[in-house]
């Protein structure tokens, strides 16, 4: 006979969210513990070398036995978010997914599953899936801190501002030491007092928002650049919005007042396209809408997961700025000759208010961009924007779709600038 030894574990979900920073959600510090049950040492040594597959098939296989402990089931859902959380670390977000999934099978009522799903689905751009599985795990754990957050966010991306205020106003009263999200509050709520007297167009793919007394015609211009901008950005890149995107047309003033934009910007995506329309030409308005346009339907294809090199390069590159692109290709090729150039991995680097770091850094995003689209041709580019946004990084579709990887296209696109 099997020797049986007992153990006892509780779970702790810690995970990576937003892409920018570590974050370990508080709220899933859970009390409550695994019920105790009898293992067979395999399974039981398994779980104490943090073995989740092995653990999960030995684990199975006695839980099919007829007679054994129900209690088992929590311990095959531990392990399946073990893996999924791993998984998630990895940017291996499929793969994630299907690891909580699998522990639903086990148990519904953990939050910690729902919670790693609504996260695998929002990175991979599903956003009613996301906010479903987020749903579940507020009806589960009422004060989730990030459950709340992210549903803001989600109402963010559809316009719904009133949904998205109050979603994170109740984050914000579970930590209230999140002062980048008062601060998009803060922002949203300027936003909202404003439009109050906005008028709205909508249609299948875009939102429109402005001050219907203020240039009709520039309005006009602005429906009829975004429908052509549709059009082409969607051959250029084979990539087309999940969703209607908004498109907030504002006064200059208005614009640095709801933004908290630099004042170097002439334009921001953030979820939302906001413009300040007022002093730009019919010609130069469609080239900052495209460019902010390409950033959307590259967030809704893989969400924040874009370097930020290859995001903004795309950005400028497909724009249909002719002049200042050749004037920025000239920078880029002066940057790299003299050596001042640092590796598109640090991009953007502190560039904050300083149009000189800033000039550079764009410049060198759009060059590298330019030397990938003419090296490898447009249509593998689109492939490796597809294998993205399946979920993988592009250090990892690079080399899937070219064969090279981030290192060599890196060093022969430098060494193209030199000659």
């Amino acid at each position: 006979m099997k020797k049986r030894v007992i153990l006892i574990f509780s779970i702790i979900f810690f995970l990576l969210w937003g892409g920018a920073y570590t974050q370990v959600d508080e709220t899933k510090k859970r009390d409550d513990k695994l019920p105790v049950v009898r293992l067979s040492k395999k399974a039981a040594d398994f779980l104490k070398a943090g073995d989740w597959a092995s653990a999960a098939d030995e684990l199975t296989e006695i839980f099919k036995n007829p007679g054994s402990d129900s209690n088992i089931k929590y311990y095959l859902a531990m392990c399946y978010l073990r893996m999924g959380e791993a998984a998630f670390i990895e940017n291996k977000f499929q793969q994630a997914l299907s690891h909580f999934e699998n522990g639903l099978i086990y148990t519904n009522d953990d939050p910690s599953l729902h919670f790693g799903l609504g996260l695998c689905y929002f990175k991979l751009s599903n956003y009613s899936r996301a906010e479903d599985a987020f749903t579940e795990v507020l009806a589960l754990s009422p004060n989730h801190y990030l459950a709340h957050k992210i549903l803001g966010e989600i109402h963010y991306l559809d316009n719904d501002l009133e949904k998205a205020a109050s979603f994170w106003e109740k984050a914000l009263k579970i930590n209230g030491a999140d002062n980048r999200l008062k601060k998009r509050l803060s922002n949203l709520k300027k936003q909202m007092k404003l439009s109050q007297d906005f008028d709205t167009e909508i249609d299948n793919i875009f939102t429109v928002t402005f001050d219907g007394d203020r240039n009709p015609q520039l309005r006009e211009n602005v429906i009829a650049a975004l429908g052509d901008i549709y059009q082409e950005i969607g051959h250029q890149l084979n990539l087309y919005p999940g969703r209607q995107i908004p498109v907030i047309l504002l006064t200059k003033e208005e614009f640095f007042n709801i933004t908290g934009s630099p004042k170097w910007s002439g334009g921001i995506y953030e979820g939302q396209i906001k413009i300040p329309v007022g002093n730009y030409k019919p010609e130069i308005l469609k080239i900052v809408l495209c460019h902010e346009y390409v950033h959307a339907v590259i967030f809704d294809a893989m969400s924040n997961r874009c370097p930020w090199w290859l995001n903004e390069g795309l950005a400028q590159y497909f724009s249909g700025d002719k002049i200042g692109n050749r004037l920025k290709l000239g920078m880029a090729s002066q940057l790299l000759t003299s050596g001042d150039a640092p590796s598109l991995k640090a991009l953007p680097g502190e560039i904050g208010q300083d149009v000189k770091q800033v000039q550079k850094a764009y410049a060198l995003a759009l060059s590298a961009v330019d030397y990938l689209i003419e090296y490898f041709g447009v249509f593998q580019v689109q492939s490796i924007l597809e294998v993205m946004g399946e979920g993988r990084s592009f250090d990892a579709a690079l080399l899937e779709i070219t064969g090279y990887t981030f290192k060599e296209f890196e060093r022969n696109w430098l060494e193209s600038m030199k000659k």
